[in-house]
């Protein structure tokens, strides 16, 4: 097929080349975008790659559910594989859809579930904290609070009690770089190089262990693919930088709208009080 036969079944979009970012000039750019020329865009890059605008539920599930073989991970994430390795993010086909189909069960509502006890207490010792700032009368970088909690609530999600007597020996949190450095040269990949080092002494720890510990190291390690094989400490390590990179990251991102959201509309944020007193025990007490 030639190049102008490709052109003809490619989707309309514009004649100059288009700059995408991660800003509010870029959602302004991808609005005018979508509103002259329809829900799906082709667009070219300024590098000349051709990139394409999705925004139309249908058309997005058959990309990503229906016909996902079909398409592949671009080279950006090339630049995220070394940091992370080849984990969840970051893998195309048969090495994706093994390691979703490993990890799949450790995120089932029950086991989720029987993990909300610590989900609750690092709520707990944060809403805590909160209340003697606000007490002072001191003021608090809430998106800075948020990084820093959803980090922490990951890391006890994934490593339990090793969080407190492998992680935080030093007093310091080694992994608060990611939710403070959005610089992302040399001295980020050399401090990740560390974070590795540990993960992977503490995936060789645990392999030594009898635990009856119940975090996701311990179910990431109990995981085998179809037949019963299960992750090598290589594996398990690129997952579990995925789990906790993509993990905080998303979830601060949200709670952090959530603030803005509820500062901006009072009297939504009575109603989520009264739920939760009428609804969480320790927030009744």
């Amino acid at each position: 097929m030639t190049e102008a036969q490709l052109a003809d079944r490619r989707p309309p979009g514009p004649d100059q080349p288009v700059t995408l970012g991660i800003d509010a000039a870029t959602l302004a750019t991808l609005a005018g975008l979508q509103q002259d020329f329809g829900d799906m865009v082709c667009m070219t890059r300024p590098n000349g790659r051709l990139a394409y605008f999705v925004n139309e539920a249908s058309e997005v599930r058959r990309i990503l559910v229906r016909r996902h073989s079909r398409y592949h991970k671009g080279p950006g994430f090339e630049r995220v594989k070394m940091l992370l390795g080849n984990g969840l993010i970051v893998s195309d086909g048969d090495v994706w859809r093994r390691s979703r189909t490993m990890i799949q069960p450790a995120f089932s509502r029950q086991n989720v579930h029987r993990l909300m006890t610590v989900m609750v207490q690092c709520c707990d010792r944060r809403a805590a904290h909160w209340a003697e700032v606000a007490a002072r009368g001191e003021q608090l970088n809430i998106t800075e609070e948020t990084s820093d909690f959803a980090l922490e609530l990951i890391l006890v999600s994934i490593f339990g009690a090793d969080y407190e007597s492998r992680i935080m020996t030093g007093g310091e949190n080694p992994f608060a770089f990611l939710s403070r450095d959005s610089t992302r040269d040399l001295s980020v990949v050399m401090k990740v190089r560390q974070l590795r080092e540990l993960l992977m002494s503490i995936i060789k720890a645990r392999r030594g262990q009898t635990s009856d510990a119940f975090d996701f190291l311990s179910m990431y390690l109990g995981a085998v693919d179809k037949q019963g094989t299960a992750f090598t400490d290589a594996e398990l390590l690129d997952e579990l930088m995925t789990l906790i990179v993509a993990g905080f990251e998303t979830s601060a991102n949200t709670l952090n709208w959530v603030w803005y959201l509820l500062a901006k509309h009072p009297d939504v944020e009575e109603k989520i009080i009264d739920e939760a007193h009428r609804s969480i025990p320790s927030v009744s007490a």
